[in-house]
């Protein structure tokens, strides 16, 4: 009798999953606390940041690309859903 092939994707499927908790311990604590979805990005690039001695340099490339965004034609096509990628 066949395995239907649904029931193998679905399973190999969850061992692919991102949704798993990671120890609060192995992050470095930012000196601010933000929230959302946005303060999970901002802690895992600070912890990531933190723990290689890089903070000045990713905090001058963050000052670029805010400057950057602040030019209305670099802006509008990166802030744009309908461009392609």
């Amino acid at each position: 009798m066949a395995v239907p092939a649904v029931s193998g994707l679905s399973r190999q499927g969850r061992c692919f999953s991102t949704t798993v908790v990671r120890p609060f311990s192995k992050l470095v604590r930012p000196p601010v606390q933000v929230y959302g979805i946005e303060g999970r990005y901002a802690t895992a690039l600070y912890s990531a940041a933190s723990k290689q001695n890089k903070l000045e340099q990713v905090e001058k490339e963050l000052l670029r690309v805010a400057q950057i965004l602040k030019e209305p034609k670099m802006a509008g096509s990166i802030m744009n859903p309908y461009i392609k990628r």
